[in-house]
């Protein structure tokens, strides 16, 4: 099973169209609250996920209050922080599947995330209630069609690890080969279907009615969320990840260890891969006795996936230290490729672009970066977020602690930069933003005052070389036409910019990023039409079925009394005004 939108929409109605007009938010805000408690009654599952994020939404702004009070209280606020990511640990373990992966992604970032929920939820990367190895062997049969004593020559009972989605076993096959076996817990795919419309249905409510919630891409989130964990779930797609992972990096990086495919074991529920054992990469004694430092390490990781980024677009999107490991020999072993993520070449090339401002201290062409992936809201206050990325960003990413920087002097302005919320990150930039933080984060456990400037200037000055080449010679020819005004220089700057222009329509097209742009405004005009007539028909409909519960009302209940009048009366007079809404609609749009 694949993830779509459309599956949760259909699950949990609340993220489909808005009922009525835009304008008419109220009604909205009344039909929502209403789907909500519905399916609170119907699902017990829904109630709990509900109820966990309108918990979650008033503890989030008790802290926020707590900080904004003049008397504010660093203890006080630590322990209740400590408080509160021990009971939401409690409620994800509770509820499993797609509500562990969600704690998995808040603990990222430990210099930047409130270290208490870090602490707390950073253990569910890790963790999860072991299945029996009775269970393992079922799901083994139902997938591969035989039992596990005819495949394989032992299975041991005790797992290696034991994960959200998964459990991981050793074994060995008849043919004597070492292997790791990696079974799926049964039902997943349906729970986690649940569980991303739930979490949709939360998105789409948070984004209409809180305030602070508007123009988050939350819905859109979660449909990107959605699809990685579906493919995150599907096995043989795993396995075509590590075979892709594999011949993309092993011949540049032989310190690189991916592990082997056993394809004869590899369906939806099961994987098995070669048994490559190592420390994990946070093992500070591991890796002195590999004969490795702290600064190789650190080198040779984001090497290995700056070229997945930046070179073949297709990377690791999960690279928490339980999924890299050091072997005694010093090899850097990768593991779990279910979470990958491709990106376009565009996604890239801004990327770089943002990374070569950052390197070069160029404020304005990071800005412009950031504007270019749509990571600014229109209209932001540019000459705030100038101010701050001077005085703190470039220290920071210079090697300082978040502690160590004088936020203090520019507290005002980011006071004003979190008021107006003038950054927002696209579905499309999730998971590429939080790789990066996820790798910047891990050196600087290894590293606390880790240059994170230092460590991408070999690839900016690649980068630079790469588009200079071309760009020197466009710029001579420049200065050529501002100076002389020779016309026939323009015919050659558009010469020296061929190279660049068909390189890039080179990849866009072997990507499958090439299109034709296809004027689709008459189209469109006519489908807003359809949807206004489907509406205005939509409306008379209930018009109707109003004036008729109005007539019954009226027939049945007119006797008891003023009040039975009065309702009968209204529900005519609603219905009456649905279908003259209809009517307009239809007739006068």
């Amino acid at each position: 099973m694949k993830y779509y939108p459309n599956l949760a929409k259909k699950l949990f109605p609340l993220t489909e169209k808005l009922f009525f007009p835009k304008w008419f938010g109220f009604a909205n805000f009344l039909v929502d609250i209403s789907l909500i408690i519905f399916y609170s009654i119907k699902s017990p599952r829904f109630f709990k996920g509900s109820k966990l994020a309108l918990t979650l939404y008033f503890i989030i702004k008790q802290e926020i209050d707590f900080e904004n009070n003049n008397n504010f209280d660093a203890k006080k606020i630590h322990i209740l922080r400590k408080k509160n990511a021990k009971w939401l640990y409690r409620r994800l373990t509770d509820l499993g599947a797609a509500f562990i992966k969600v704690g998995q992604f808040i603990a990222t970032r430990e210099d930047l995330v409130s270290k208490e929920y870090v602490a707390e939820l950073s253990t569910l990367q890790d963790s999860a209630p072991k299945l029996s190895i009775e269970v393992i062997e079922q799901v083994i049969e139902k997938s591969l069609g035989k039992t596990a004593q005819e495949l394989f020559e032992y299975i041991e009972s005790e797992s290696i690890a034991s994960a959200s989605i998964g459990q991981v076993h050793r074994a060995r096959t008849k043919d004597g080969n070492e292997i790791v076996l990696k079974v799926q817990r049964p039902n997943l795919d349906k729970l986690f279907l649940q569980d991303l419309s739930i979490a949709r249905a939360m998105s789409v409510f948070f984004e209409r009615y809180i305030p602070w919630g508007k123009n988050k891409y939350w819905p859109e989130i979660c449909d990107e969320f959605g699809k990685v964990l579906f493919e995150e779930i599907d096995f043989y797609q795993e396995a075509v990840n590590v075979e892709r992972m594999k011949l993309n990096l092993c011949e540049d990086h032989p310190e690189l260890i991916i592990p082997k495919v056993y394809w004869d074991y590899v369906t939806k529920e099961v994987l098995a891969l070669e048994y490559e054992p190592g420390s994990k990469i946070t093992d500070c004694k591991a890796i002195e006795k590999a004969g490795r430092n702290k600064l190789w390490v650190s080198q040779k990781i984001i090497s290995i996936f700056f070229d997945q980024f930046f070179k073949h677009c297709f990377f690791h999107a999960d690279p928490h230290p339980g999924n890299i490991a050091i072997t005694k020999n010093g090899k850097i072993v990768l593991y779990d490729f279910g979470m990958t993520y491709k990106i376009d070449n565009k996604i890239r090339d801004n990327v770089k672009e943002a990374i070569i401002s950052l390197v070069s201290q160029n404020t304005d062409g990071l800005i412009l970066s950031l504007q270019k992936m749509d990571l600014i809201r229109p209209g932001a206050d540019l000459a705030l977020l100038k101010n701050i990325i001077q005085k703190t960003t470039y220290k920071y990413y210079g090697g300082s602690k978040l502690q160590e920087l004088d936020l203090e002097t520019i507290k005002e302005d980011i006071n004003k930069v979190i008021a107006a919320s003038p950054l927002r990150m696209p579905p499309t930039l999730a998971y590429v933003f939080r790789t990066i933080g996820i790798i910047e984060g891990l050196c600087r456990t290894f590293d606390p005052n880790f240059n994170f400037i230092e460590a991408l200037k070999p690839y900016t000055k690649e980068w630079l070389i790469q588009s200079k080449s071309v760009g020197i010679l466009e710029k001579l020819l420049t200065k050529a036409i501002d100076k002389t005004g020779f016309q026939g220089a323009e015919g050659l700057l558009e010469i020296a910019r061929i190279p660049i222009k068909a390189n890039k329509l080179l990849s866009q097209m072997e990507n499958g990023d090439f299109s034709i742009p296809i004027d689709l405004k008459p189209l469109q005009n006519k489908i807003e039409r359809i949807e206004e007539i489907t509406q205005g028909i939509a409306f008379m409909l209930i018009g109707i079925i109003l004036l008729a519960a109005g007539a019954i009302c009226w027939q049945f209940l007119n006797a008891l009394g003023l009040l039975f009048t009065v309702l009968s009366v209204s529900i005519a007079f609603t219905g009456m005004v649905f279908f003259l809404l209809g009517i307009k609609k239809i007739v006068f749009h």
